[in-house]
């Protein structure tokens, strides 16, 4: 008879990982689905895991730097171009969404900011068992564990926005605007970078300001989750099948051993896998999550119900901007994976969206011509983050996954390009934007609601109607954080894995 497993996390990100740890660490019988494969790092090296996969570098930036695209035209299952893919393209109707593929999720390609949601009282509202305070234990826990802190001018950290812009008329970076933490480890001796033991037997290195960025941290010095989250986990017994995807959701009949069957595909092998558990939690990513429970109800049939599913749809109030500053003697390919906040010195409002500025650090290793690459070099994204409305909805068309959002009826996008243009005005130098919607913080869609009507999830993150089925992702968020989302979807996870933990006591 097949195993059953008492809970299986589909997905290793925030929400997947912290989920899987805490049960891992309460003596539960937990395995861990990952479509992507364990990359090839220091701590993971560390950890002992042989089937180690290397980020995309030179030319395989091409062969592997996508996983897979999805768009109107695509194939269903979207156009597969490799299973070592570091990142999932979806052009999902008025949204285009980016995503990461690998055992430890989005912490490998994040700028590894730590924050609050900057939306007072984020959380009060949305269920009468769920408040700021009730969740400010798991953001002080999941913070603590991931470890790092605000930047330090006495760090000596190339390309600080803090130290840039401290004598500048007309851009701030100081202690008027708050710095969140920066999940790194900083060097104890400015200007070194040495090996350490971070503990449990997992060693990383010191941030030597070259490595961490959005194409992965080879030498650990950017806190990812498969080493923070993980491996203790394991050695607490969690299992964690990488390159394993699930492909559906499907309630068992009462006479089976389990309530759920999750159909898997053995990316090893290439064959389908039925796996059981008593109980699933999904944390696949917002845009997996949804594609996840909308085939399993709408194609698959092994769900019903969900009114509310693709509902309050958002994207965290992403706007990007390309700043082509051209500066002969700056290199902002070097230093933290973002470089931090910024801001004009004048004009600013209550209402303005967070703004950081992202330098491409890693691009040394890119197969580009040198006049190209010098360019990048001398140049920078900055990447608004505020709250919009998210009245987005995301359904299947033919199979494919489809968002419908006005992006117009969100203010925040309006301040963004205010402040893109405000930027360019001041520099001499114009920020270049996409307008289209385009955001790596996809939320929503299964959104929190006190009755299945408002929400998919209840107070416990399960599922509306199905005892056992719950969401720990961001697709459970009810609105946007207005900031980096990492710690509020841990937060959630953490929040969700201890109402497991107490009802199953």
């Amino acid at each position: 008879m097949a195993r059953v497993h008492e809970v299986l996390v589909i997905g290793s990100g925030f929400g997947g990982s912290v989920a899987a740890a805490r049960l891992a660490e309460a003596g539960v019988d937990v395995a861990l689905l990952e479509r992507g494969p364990w990359r090839d790092t220091l701590p993971v090296q560390s950890m002992g895991i042989g089937n180690r996969i290397r980020y995309p570098a030179g030319a395989q930036l091409y062969s592997r730097g996508l996983r897979a695209v999805h768009g109107r035209w695509l194939p269903r299952q979207g156009l597969g171009l490799s299973r070592y893919g570091l990142f999932e393209l979806h052009a999902a109707g008025d949204v285009t969404t980016l995503c990461a593929s690998s055992v430890g999720g989005g912490s490998h390609v994040y700028t590894a900011l730590n924050d609050r949601p900057r939306v007072p009282d984020y959380w009060d509202g949305h269920h009468p068992e769920v408040s700021n305070a009730a969740l400010e234990p798991h953001y002080q826990r999941v913070m603590e564990e991931m470890g790092g802190r605000p930047p330090r001018l006495e760090d000596a950290i190339p390309n600080l926005t803090a130290q840039r812009y401290r004598e500048s008329p007309l851009f701030d970076a100081t202690e008027t605007l708050e710095r969140p933490r920066h999940a790194v480890q900083f060097p104890a001796t400015p200007g070194t970078s040495r090996e350490i033991e971070w503990g449990e037997g997992i060693r990383r290195r010191e941030a030597d300001w070259k490595d961490g960025g959005l194409l992965g941290s080879r030498f650990g010095t950017k806190t990812t989750l498969d080493f923070a989250y993980l491996a203790p986990a394991m050695r607490r017994g969690l299992r964690v099948l990488d390159l394993h995807e699930a492909i559906s959701v499907h309630r068992c009949r009462q006479t089976h051993a389990a309530r759920y069957c999750v159909q898997t595909r053995n990316l090893y092998t290439g064959r389908i896998e039925p796996l059981y558990a008593e109980h699933v939690m999904l944390a696949a990513g917002t845009m997996n999550t949804l594609r996840l429970l909308l085939s399993s109800r709408d194609e698959a049939r092994g769900l019903d119900g969900m009114p509310a599913l693709g509902q309050r749809f958002g994207t965290n109030g992403d706007a990007v901007g390309w700043w082509s500053i051209q500066d002969p003697e700056a290199d902002f390919s070097r230093g933290l994976p973002c470089h931090g906040v910024m801001a004009p010195r004048e004009g600013r409002r209550e209402d303005d969206p967070l703004l950081i500025e992202v330098g491409l650090v890693g691009i040394a290793g890119m197969p580009l011509p040198a006049p190209l690459k010098r360019k990048l070099r001398r140049s920078v994204m900055l990447l608004a983050m505020g709250a919009d409305r998210a009245d987005g909805r995301a359904r299947l068309e033919r199979g494919r996954l489809r968002v419908r959002y006005d992006r117009d009826a969100s203010p925040v996008f309006g301040r963004a390009e205010a402040l893109f243009k405000q930027v360019g005005e001041l520099s001499g130098r114009k920020v270049r934007v996409r307008r289209k919607p385009f955001t790596v913080h996809p939320l929503g869609g299964a959104v929190l609601g006190a009755t299945e009507t408002d929400g998919v999830v209840d107070a416990a993150g399960e599922v509306h109607g199905f005892p056992g089925l719950f969401v720990v992702d961001a697709a459970a968020l009810p609105a946007a954080p207005g900031g980096p989302p990492s710690m509020t979807i841990a937060a959630w996870s953490s929040w969700v894995a201890a109402r497991f933990l107490e009802r199953r006591a």
